[in-house]
Parts: C-alpha cells; structure tokens; sequence
C-alpha cells in the first residue's frame, strides 16, 4: 500500500456543520493510520494547546490554556503592549472563551484527543501573525502556506506522522503569485489528497467567493460528506481509482 498522504480539510471557519465533518473524518480515518491532527494555529502556543490536551480538559484547564495565549500575545506584540488591568485582563480572557471560531476549535481538538491524536499548531508564530495586515495580501497567504507546508514536511517525513489538516479554504486555492498549500507540499515531494468541505448538497465556491471552476481545478474533491471522503482515499491508496463523485459532471482528480 503506498504511503498515507497529508489529507487537507479545507473548511469555512466557525462554521459547525463542517467541525461535525472534521470530527467524522478523524474518526473514520484512524483505520487508514492516520495519528495526527494539524490545525492552522500558531506554533508557538502548541505547548499550551498540548498542557491542556494532557489536563483533565475542564473549564479550569481551558482557562489556564486562555492565559498562556493571551500572555503569548500580549508578548507577541513587542513594545506595542498596552497595559493591561486586572479586569481588563478579565474581560478579554471571556472574549476569548466565546469567540465563535476559538469554541469550535477548542472542540476539534477535544474530539481529536478524545480518539488518541496527536494535535499539531503549524501557523505562524503569534508576533508573526500580529504584524500581517487586517486584510490578508496574497503575499501574506503565501507566506502562510510555505511556512505551514514546510512543518507538515517535517512531521511527516523526519518524524513519521501521518497527518489531516483543517485549514480555512483559503490555503486549498492556486492563485496567481501565491502558491496554494499543496503545491508547497509538492515542493516537499510530500503526498497529498485536498477537499474543500461542503454541506446541504452546495458547493462553497460561492462562500470562498472564488470561481467554481478555480475550486474544482485546485482541490481533489469538494467533499460533501466524512464517509465520501474516507471512500476517496481508501480508493487512492489501493489504487482502485476514482470514486464517483457525487457532483454530476465532476470527476475527481487523482
């Protein structure tokens, strides 16, 4: 059987219906070998991310988690820090605890530990990210992507891993004058199987706002399903061939 490729997750980020097919995928996935979960976080707060993975994962253990990062942050941003009171501290440690993308992290990674995998932060560091624009250039994605492709490399070809990324869309997506995350990968001579996640039987074309022939040109499946996704890749690795896609008129690419 040829080796496991990197399989990337292209998701709408906060959006639930595609943790729900993250987790799925995780589940399903452990039975082709896959051990380790990848997640478009910064690399420096991995320590933190594993301390509270090892904790008992309770709302005191994920509060200690909300500090380590807030500090990170805090460090993150150099001389450029403001002061910061006790209740000021307070109030953005609970923002930080509700934010819609940050709660539906939190639980992917439960759920990942929950099924015994490694959880990975393959971003850029925390100061990196604080000096890139509000509204990402294509220079700032690309730079992303090389760096988060350059990581991947490592943990699955020095350390072994085999590995699914989530990531938003975004990083799935060739543009001109930025590399998409694969074809960094392709740099590596890392293997790899990408799908863009889909619900209600829609293609996210429209919700990435980019072309839908750009998307099916860029990924190997728009997956609108966990189950069609493990299909797809039991299919790859055996050499089997193409499993037929559930979007007429589109044949996926192996």
């Amino acid at each position: 059987m040829a080796p496991a490729p990197v399989v990337l997750l292209g998701e709408h980020h906060a959006d639930f219906a595609h943790l729900q097919m993250e987790g799925e995928t995780l589940r399903r996935a452990q039975a082709l070998g896959y051990d380790t979960l990848a997640v478009e976080y910064p690399c420096d707060l991995e320590p933190a991310v594993h301390a509270y993975l090892a904790s008992p994962r309770d709302a005191a253990a994920y509060r200690a988690f909300l500090e380590a990062r807030l500090d990170t942050e805090l460090a993150g941003l150099g001389e450029d820090a403001p002061e910061v009171s006790p209740a000021q501290r307070q109030e953005w440690i609970e923002e930080l605890r509700t934010e819609p993308q940050a709660v539906l992290t939190k639980q992917l990674w439960d759920r990942a530990a929950e099924l015994g995998y490694a959880v990975r932060c393959i971003d850029l560091p925390v100061a990196a990210l604080n000096r890139l624009p509000e509204v990402e250039t294509k220079a700032d994605l690309a730079l992303r992507n090389q760096f988060m492709a350059d990581y991947l490399a490592e943990i699955t070809e020095d350390q072994g891993r085999q590995v699914i990324l989530v990531a938003g869309s975004a990083h799935l997506i060739s543009e001109e004058e930025c590399p998409s995350l694969q074809e960094e990968l392709d740099r590596h001579e890392v293997p790899h199987r990408s799908f863009a996640l889909a619900v209600d039987g829609r293609s996210p074309a429209r919700e990435m706002r980019v072309p839908e022939e750009r998307l099916a040109a860029s990924v190997d499946r728009i997956a609108f399903g966990a189950p069609e996704i493990e299909a797809f890749l039991r299919a790859t690795r055996s050499g089997a061939g193409a499993v037929q896609s559930k979007e007429p008129g589109r044949e996926p690419r192996i």
